[in-house]
């Protein structure tokens, strides 16, 4: 450990490249933000292995379920608004949406789908084997049987956030990703970030990194496995630039130079502990 006088990221690029070599990770990026300042921000390694394009910090990565606080805070606005409550029954907002036993149905709310406590099992065979719409994916919600009761555990949950996306699309008027874009990531300035793999393609931007996967204990290519179809769970893609204005934007307490896009008792709500995790 450095002593308290040492600089504490002197030794941050050596650790970092012993990770990438354990790991065995062709590229990465990195942006550390302390209070309102970023301290550091670097590219590693290359975008594909076994080309020449560098990662720097405007390379883009997916931010897969960190997503999720994405969607959270685009349901925190909406409940600033009056729009949404956080203990609406979700059938509010999703009339056509169901779960196996009717009055879970009735019981769930939109808490519920943010905080994994719905008793739904793992559910995501459902969009990463199959070819079905998000709206096929929820309404096939149904015919699955419950793991626990609800509320009496947790089960991590992508097919729920999803839910949550489609609650959020029904109180705005404007589907999860338009949401996003405009009323996150547009008013925080990042410019190089999107709500969707199809969005993010359709830049083409090569300063993008690809996607691998170990074989045989070598790292290779392979093509993306979108998460579009539920998106809200984990489809967004960022740099380590502009990832550095959304943790600014959280340690400021949801404020964007000084201007507050999200309630602080909103803000509150995100931050405060809502479940206990069983062991």
């Amino acid at each position: 450990r450095p002593s308290l006088a040492q600089d504490p990221l002197s030794d941050l690029d050596a650790f970092i490249g012993r990770g990438m070599r354990d790991w065995r990770i062709p590229g990465l990026a990195i942006t550390v933000v302390k209070n309102d300042s970023v301290v550091f921000t670097k590219g590693y390694g290359v975008r594909t292995m076994g080309q020449e394009g560098r990662v720097d910090s405007r390379t883009i990565f997916g931010m897969m379920s960190t997503t999720k606080a994405m969607t959270a805070m685009a349901m925190a606005m909406l409940v600033d608004e009056g729009k949404v409550r956080w203990d609406d029954p979700v059938r509010k907002h999703l009339p056509w949406f169901r779960f196996s036993q009717p009055w879970v149905t009735e019981a769930i709310t939109v808490r519920d789908l943010l905080t994994h406590v719905t008793g739904l099992g793992n559910a995501d065979m459902l969009w990463t084997r199959a070819d079905f719409t998000g709206r096929e994916i929820l309404e096939r919600v149904a015919k699955l049987d419950l793991a626990y009761s609800p509320r009496s555990s947790f089960i991590y949950q992508n097919v729920m956030y999803h839910a949550a996306g489609e609650v959020i699309a029904a109180a705005s008027g404007m589907p999860w990703d338009r949401f996003v874009e405009t009323r996150i990531m547009e008013p925080l300035g990042m410019t190089r970030s999107r709500a969707t793999l199809a969005h993010m393609q359709a830049m083409r931007d090569p300063n993008t990194s690809s996607a691998h996967w170990e074989f045989d204990g070598v790292s290779r290519r392979i093509e993306e496995q979108p998460v579009d179809p539920v998106a809200a769970a984990g489809a967004a893609w960022s740099t380590a630039e502009d990832a550095a204005k959304w943790l600014r934007f959280l340690l400021d307490s949801g404020r964007v130079n000084g201007q507050r896009i999200v309630s602080e008792s909103s803000y509150r709500e995100l931050s405060r502990p809502q479940v206990i995790v069983p062991a």
